[in-house]
């Protein structure tokens, strides 16, 4: 049976909290958690210190088996409600789960992870206040460590935009699909009325599963960025998307369970949106020239440079077989043909290639 606990406290840190917003807060703030009691502490914190304070934090508890559960209970807050499962249902479902639990205007899922900046709630609600047509807002972030100390410059992490602006969802559609996710999901705020009209995160997807939301939400709404960091993304050894990355070069690329969820997104996206992107054509045909170099790039890098090449040719044929709209049947060929080279071979091609 599940654990539900909610703290009866009249006030939270001098705040007077009514009924009103007790019973439907402006932001649900929900929180999936599993095993991370130390850095789901910094997550709630940060939320109990926003400057606005009309919210309600849930904590969903995947079946923990650290002191999860007695940290949340430590707190005595009545804005907060935590939910601890029988089982660990996947990340995602624990999302969904969250987001189920919910009962504010707004919704942030928020990951366990993370630390939200004081000002984040408070400048999101006013900004989907004053633009009506918008479906979600997100925002800049900060890169931190796993203590909380601020890291350098990441390749990987490029802030989306240097002044706010609202988008027009399907100019957000199309960068999303040509460009990839550029969101840090903590840094996201939904409204409420859209996750009820297109439903929660696809459960199927693990690594992907957040880019195909932002893409289905841009299908039917306008987007807004903040460009203001209003939240830190940490990143430490155990963060999830280390299950479907691999560091090559100081970047982390999609491994090859990554790059097919990147792939079956894309193709169920363009195959739903054709009907409203104008430039469908051209938007496929530069999507077809991105996957193709990305599925290059993983077989040649992380399959062929170990001489794993029946590994490469089984990979590339069984994703040859299941998107053949997304690739490029010439390149494939070429790498067909390299899978059957000698390894000496292969680094001679690849350097008359970069002697050009």
């Amino acid at each position: 049976m599940n654990v539900i606990f909610q703290a009866q406290v009249p006030k939270a840190h001098g705040q007077d909290v009514s009924a009103r917003g007790i019973l439907e807060p402006i932001v649900s703030v929900c929180i999936p958690t599993y095993n991370r009691a130390a850095m789901l502490k910094n997550a709630m914190d940060s939320v109990l210190a926003q400057t606005f304070g009309d919210f309600e934090l849930i904590v969903s508890d995947n079946a923990s088996s650290d002191g999860t559960e007695a940290l949340v209970r430590s707190y005595r807050d009545e804005r907060i409600r935590y939910v601890k499962h029988e089982r660990n249902m996947g990340a995602v479902s624990n999302f969904n789960r969250c987001m189920a639990m919910s009962r504010g205007r707004y919704i942030t899922v928020v990951n366990d992870d993370d630390v939200m900046l004081a000002e984040n709630l408070l400048l999101k609600v006013q900004a989907l206040n004053e633009h009506p047509n918008v479906g979600f807002v997100y925002s800049g972030y900060e890169l931190v460590d796993a203590s909380l100390r601020p890291v350098p410059c990441h390749p990987n992490f490029i802030q989306a935009a240097t002044r706010d602006a609202v988008e027009r969802g399907h100019d957000f559609l199309e960068h999303s699909l040509l460009f990839g996710c550029h969101v840090a999901m903590s840094s996201v705020v939904i409204r409420r009325d859209c996750i009820e009209r297109i439903g929660g995160f696809n459960e199927s997807l693990d690594y992907a599963s957040d880019y195909d939301y932002w893409m289905r939400l841009s299908f039917l709404y306008d987007v807004m960025v903040l460009a203001v960091p209003l939240v830190q993304y940490r990143i430490h050894p155990t963060n999830d998307t280390g299950k479907f990355t691999t560091m090559l070069n100081g970047r982390l690329v999609p491994n090859q369970i990554g790059l097919e969820e990147v792939f079956r997104t894309k193709l169920a996206m363009i195959t739903h949106a054709q009907a409203v992107l104008p430039a469908h054509t051209r938007i496929l045909e530069a999507v077809r020239e991105k996957s193709t170099g990305q599925l290059a790039h993983l077989i040649e890098r992380q399959l062929l440079a170990y001489q794993l090449n029946r590994e490469a040719r089984a990979y590339l044929l069984r994703m040859w077989k299941r998107y053949p709209a997304l690739l490029e049947f010439r390149t494939i060929v070429k790498l067909l043909l390299k899978t059957y080279a000698a390894k000496h071979l292969f680094f001679l091609f690849e350097r008359v290639k970069y002697s050009q």
